[in-house]
């Protein structure tokens, strides 16, 4: 499993979530969008109107979502 957290400085949504996923001992890429306008432009035309974006590459599947969701989270 390949957990990515798409997120930027500033963010209180991005920074709960990484604190939880550090405190779960989850490990992710961390990716600023501040520094990449060709990735923010891909996540806004994805749909995602918020951050973080979180996307999680099982074998077979790739799931996703934006904002804190600890419950989420929790069940990686």
């Amino acid at each position: 499993m390949e957990v990515t957290v798409y997120t930027k400085p500033g963010c209180m949504q991005c920074q709960a979530t990484k604190t939880l996923m550090d405190r779960l001992g989850i490990e992710y890429d961390l990716i600023d969008i501040s520094n990449s306008p060709g990735i923010a432009a891909f996540l806004q035309r994805e749909g995602y109107k918020s951050l973080p974006v979180v996307f999680v590459d099982h074998d077979e599947d790739t799931d996703s979502w934006c904002g804190f969701r600890p419950n989420l989270i929790k069940q990686l």
